[in-house]
């Protein structure tokens, strides 16, 4: 070789981005090539230089990466799943322990290990508890009502088990239920009563309720769990940490025959205060990933099942999510997330993206919190995804400005707490965010809205959005709500269309908020102070109506919904005709779908979705009901209606007669 080349050859060489190969079989005493890999992706990660790629074989890393350089423009570090392998980084170990009988089916093995969550075949199993709640779904948690003298101290329930139960803990959705507490349990009485170790009681009182809306009371719903005595149904399990004894009541065949497993790990990836880090094609489980203070970063085609879990928690004050995104232009992409005690992904930061991807049964334990977390956020956006299965909002955006959510599929919001949406936000100003192109739907949890815009919210954009079938209202903008535009969306089947509500002592407003060229296929009363303000401080409401809609929600060629809108910029641009249709599909304009464009696996449910809505023909004036202006027997033949009035309905503000096969205030 000449001196030239030899010198040429130096210079190229750190320019060449390196392939390193990582194996379960490998050693780390290896050079990391595809016939010699490592045995730690750590060992790879250390290595690692701009434009470099980490390539894992198929196995089991059980191990927390943190990469020792970022990346730069261009030249990202990359750790990606060899082609059609499974690869999974977990936060969980095996637990080798050694077995033996117990009582009947329950079994017994010394551990050193200190652990909250356990898991069976891959299945996280439920922490013994009563009453007792199927392992299969955790959204379906069994909840028992406290009984008459539950208050700030004790809990009162004439059903409370035989047994020990002192020094367990009490987990209750107090008062209006919008969130829950952790408690230990004090002077257990079976069939009675116990003590709370500390009050409920609030240091000072709610500034606008009345009354405290947190006070425990008859019938708020509590669980039980963490104590030996209720260890009485195959899967769950009891740790006994001053002892070191496990306990377990297998599914099943013997513990010996089963794989199981402890998290030890919060984290498989740790990206905070990096740049230019890539996953491709990955699986986590039981762990999560940290992407605090990151920039241009890119998770894609990654699978995460339950990267977050605690036990404990005291209201608002909820344990820090692990899986968390925030620093700024960080992306996540056609990815999977399930399965997370309180929120599933935490998007914060700024323009920060989570685009075409299945998120559902994030805040499994009922907390405060949302299933997607936008709070605070700036410019960020959630984009074609499907978010389903929460404890309570699908996606709560507290605080955020400027984001976008946009062509996502949201339903089965709120299935165990009270009082929220499918969108939730609470004294924000939106400062232009947008909620658009959403199917938003089939939320039925108590008092769940669809998109719920509650006190103090401004500036906000909602159009085009397709609302039905949702326990409460479709959409709510509860006062003070200023300032924001809610055009071109469609509402059909809520148990009411719109609905506002104000604090005691405060004078009600909507000034500034526009509700135009809305499709409302549902009692809406322009008058009544519980569906809009009143007088000089009421909104703009105009352009709203009643028109008939085939199977997908577009308007039907004779429909007069079509050219009946008014032009809005930015929002009806490009419609077809002589005006804006009325709602959220334009005739002949594009028929846009919502969701990420495909299954997860296993796939989630499909609902049935049956939008087809004529209105009646007109009836003689005699036949119109009170002052609603609507006719029941057009209700009757172009909806399917329950017998009964829906849950939370009152039918004193009802205009209807209580003969009525539907109450829709």
């Amino acid at each position: 070789m000449s001196r030239w080349n030899a010198i040429s050859l130096i210079l190229l060489t750190p320019l060449l981005a390196a392939d390193y190969t990582v194996a379960p079989a490998g050693a780390d005493t290896n050079p990391g090539t595809a016939d010699q890999p490592f045995r730690t992706v750590q060992n790879a990660a250390d290595l690692l230089q701009p434009g470099d790629t980490c390539t894992l074989f198929a196995g089991t890393y059980r191990e927390t990466v943190r990469p020792k350089n970022s990346g730069v423009t261009d030249k990202p570090i990359t750790f990606r799943a060899a082609p059609g392998q499974t690869v999974t980084l977990s936060g969980a170990d095996p637990l080798g322990a050694a077995w033996q009988p117990h009582a009947g089916r329950i079994f017994r093995a010394a551990t050193d290990r200190r652990f909250i969550q356990l898991f069976v075949d891959g299945r996280m199993r439920l922490e013994a508890r009563w009453p007792n709640s199927p392992h299969d779904d955790l959204m379906a948690m069994q909840r028992e009502p406290a009984g008459e003298g539950t208050d700030y101290d004790q809990l009162c329930d004439p059903k409370l088990p035989p047994g020990d139960w002192s020094g367990a803990l009490c987990l209750l959705w107090p008062g209006e239920r919008w969130s829950n507490f952790t408690r230990r349990v004090l002077n257990y009485q079976p069939g009675r009563s116990f003590r709370f170790d500390r009050t409920f009681k609030p240091d000072k009182a709610d500034p606008y309720h009345t009354s405290d809306p947190t006070k425990p009371r008859a019938g708020n719903p509590y669980v039980l769990f963490g104590c030996l005595a209720a260890l009485d149904s195959p899967g769950e399990w009891f740790l006994d940490e001053p002892s070191g004894t496990l306990y377990l009541m297998p599914p099943g065949a013997e513990p010996a025959q089963h794989r199981i497993e402890v998290k030890q790990r919060d984290l498989a990836f740790d990206l905070h205060g990096l740049g230019g880090i890539e996953l491709h094609g990955l699986r986590i489980f039981a762990a999560a990933i940290n992407m605090t203070d990151a920039h241009d970063c890119l998770v894609e085609d990654c699978r995460l099942r339950y990267p977050d879990h605690f036990r404990e928690m005291d209201g608002y004050r909820v344990p820090a999510t692990h899986n968390v995104v925030t620093g700024r232009n960080n992306e996540w992409r056609h990815c999977s997330i399930a399965y997370s005690a309180s929120t599933a992904i935490l998007l914060a930061g700024q323009d920060n993206r989570l685009v075409n991807s299945v998120v559902h049964d994030g805040d499994y334990l009922g907390t405060y919190q949302g299933t997607v977390d936008l709070r605070n956020a700036v410019g960020n956006a959630v984009l074609g995804c499907t978010v389903c299965r929460g404890g309570r909002d699908l996606i709560q955006h507290h605080g955020a400005k400027r984001i976008r959510i946009e062509h996502c599929d949201l339903f089965l919001a709120c299935m165990l707490n009270n009082d929220s949406g499918a969108t939730y936000a609470w004294g924000t100003d939106g400062e232009g965010s947008v909620i658009a192109w959403n199917w938003v739907h089939d939320n039925q949890g108590d008092s769940t809205n669809g998109i719920y815009l509650d006190n103090f919210d401004r500036n906000f954009i909602v159009h085009h959005n397709l609302v039905w079938n949702n326990q409460s209202c479709g959409i709510v903008l509860n006062s003070d709500s200023l300032d924001n535009l809610v055009a071109n969306n469609t509402l059909l089947g809520n148990a009411c269309t719109f609905g506002t509500f104000t604090y005691h002592d405060r004078v009600s407003t909507q000034k500034g908020t526009r509700v135009v060229n809305n499709l409302v296929l549902g009692r809406m009363r322009v008058d009544d102070p519980s569906t809009f303000v009143q007088g000089e401080l009421a909104p703009l409401v105009e352009h709203n109506a009643m028109a008939a809609i085939d199977a997908d929600a577009v308007p039907t060629a004779d429909s007069a919904a079509v050219d009946a809108g008014v032009p809005i910029p930015g929002i009806t641009d490009g419609f077809q005709g002589k005006a804006p249709d009325l709602g959220c599909y334009e005739r002949g304009g594009e028929r846009w779908t919502a969701g990420a464009d495909w299954q997860d696996d296993p796939p989630l449910p499909v609902l049935p979705r049956a939008l087809a809505f004529r209105p009646a023909p007109p009836v003689d004036a005699e036949q119109r009901p009170g002052r609603s202006g609507w006719s029941r027997t057009g209700w009757r033949a172009s909806r399917s209606c329950a017998a009964t009035a829906p849950a939370g309905c009152s039918w004193a503000r009802c205009a209807w007669s209580r003969a009525a096969t539907r109450c829709s205030w």
